[in-house]
C-alpha cells in the first residue's frame, strides 16, 4: 500500500472527530497541550465565553471556542485592546466590528471535521477585517464556513481594512506568543507592497509582522493564527521556526504544501476503510524517533498522536 501525503480536505473526511475527556483529579495540574497541532489533544477547560469585549464568536453550532489557556488570554487581551483603541477611541460614527473568531478547538481537542490542524487549542481561525463593518451572523448551521472572500482572483477586495488588519497582526506579533499566521498569498503579497505605509517607522518590526504570515491556500476568508508551545506545557510539540526575512520574494510567496499539517503522511486505507485514526503510524518507522514531548517525529517531520490522546476517552 503506498503512502500518500493527505491534505486538510482529505484529513477532514476521515469518519470520526474525537474529543478526550482527562481525569480531573485533585491537585493534578491540566497538562495543556499535547502533542502537534495536526495530531494531538487538549487538556484545559479554558473556553471563550462569548461575552469577551471586542470579541465575537462565530459557528457557535459547532462549540469549537475551547484552547489552551495561552490562546484564550491572547484572544481576550487583543479584544479588549481592539475595543478600547477602535471600538471606544476610534473615529467618531463608525461602527467597528468586532474580531470575529471561528473555530479554535473542541473541548479536550482532537481531530474535527473541517480541519488538521486545531488539535491542541492553540490555533484559531479569524475574520479579516472590513471596511464595512459588517458582523457575519452567529449562528448559520454547523457546515456553515465563512460569508466573504477577500481575494477576487488575485486582487485583495477594497473591503479588507488594511490599517486595522495590520494593527491585529502587529499586536499579535509584540505579545510574543505566535508561531505564525496563515494568510491567502495575495493578501501576503498586498500586505508586503503596503507594509511601509502602514508602519513607516520601524522597519525591523514590519519586516518581523511580515515573516510571521506564511502563504496558504483557502484562507481568502481569514486568517490562521498559530501560537508557539507555552513553556510550561511539557508535552506540546512545536513547530519548526521561521526562515528569516520578511518571506516577500516570489518564491517565498509560494506556499509550502506541509506547513499546515506538519508533513502528515498516512495510508490511503485509512480514507478507504474509514480506519481509525488513533491507529495512524502509531509506532515507530525506519529513520523515525520518539518525540521527548510524547509520541512519534516521523523523518518526513510528521508526527502521531501522544500516548496520552491515544488513552483519552472519546465522547
Amino acid at each position: 500500500m503506498g503512502i500518500t501525503i493527505v491534505g486538510v480536505a482529505a484529513m477532514a473526511s476521515l469518519a470520526h472527530a474525537y474529543n478526550f475527556d482527562f481525569d480531573g483529579a485533585p491537585g493534578k495540574h491540566p497538562l495543556g497541550s499535547i502533542g502537534f497541532y495536526s495530531s494531538g489533544c487538549l487538556d484545559s477547560d479554558a473556553r471563550i465565553e462569548g461575552t469577551e469585549a471586542g470579541l465575537l464568536k462565530l459557528m457557535n453550532e459547532r462549540d469549537r471556542r475551547y484552547g489552551n489557556p495561552m490562546m484564550i488570554e491572547l484572544l481576550t487581551g487583543l479584544g479588549a485592546a481592539y475595543h478600547h483603541e477602535w471600538q471606544q477611541n476610534g473615529a467618531p460614527a463608525r461602527p467597528y466590528e468586532r474580531i470575529q473568531l471561528g473555530d479554535i478547538a473542541q473541548k479536550g481537542g482532537g481531530q474535527v471535521s473541517k480541519h488538521a490542524s486545531h488539535q491542541t487549542g492553540l490555533d484559531a481561525d479569524v475574520v479579516y477585517l472590513r471596511k464595512d463593518f459588517r458582523e457575519t451572523k452567529q449562528n448559520r448551521g454547523f457546515e456553515a464556513g465563512f460569508d466573504e472572500t477577500f481575494v477576487h482572483g488575485k486582487k485583495v477586495s477594497a473591503n479588507l481594512d488594511e490599517v486595522r488588519q495590520w494593527w491585529v497582526w502587529r499586536f499579535l506579533y509584540r505579545s510574543g506568543k505566535m508561531n505564525r499566521i496563515f494568510v491567502d498569498g495575495n493578501i501576503k503579497a498586498y500586505f508586503c507592497k503596503q507594509a511601509a505605509r502602514l508602519e513607516p517607522d520601524d522597519k525591523a518590526e514590519r519586516e518581523e509582522v511580515l515573516r510571521m504570515l506564511r502563504p496558504y491556500p483557502e484562507h481568502a476568508d481569514h486568517f490562521h493564527m498559530r501560537l508557539a508551545c507555552p513553556a510550561a506545557d511539557a508535552k506540546c510539540v512545536g513547530q519548526a521556526p521561521l526562515p528569516p526575512g520578511s518571506g516577500c520574494s516570489d518564491r517565498e510567496l509560494q506556499h509550502d504544501p506541509g506547513e499546515m499539517e506538519g508533513r502528515r503522511a498516512v495510508s490511503q486505507s485509512i480514507l478507504d476503510d474509514e480506519m481509525d485514526p488513533f491507529e495512524l503510524l502509531a509506532e515507530p518507522q525506519d529513520d523515525d524517533h520518539a518525540s521527548p514531548a510524547g509520541g512519534v517525529v516521523h523523518r518526513d517531520g510528521s508526527h502521531t498522536l501522544p500516548r496520552e490522546c491515544r488513552q483519552g476517552k472519546p465522547r
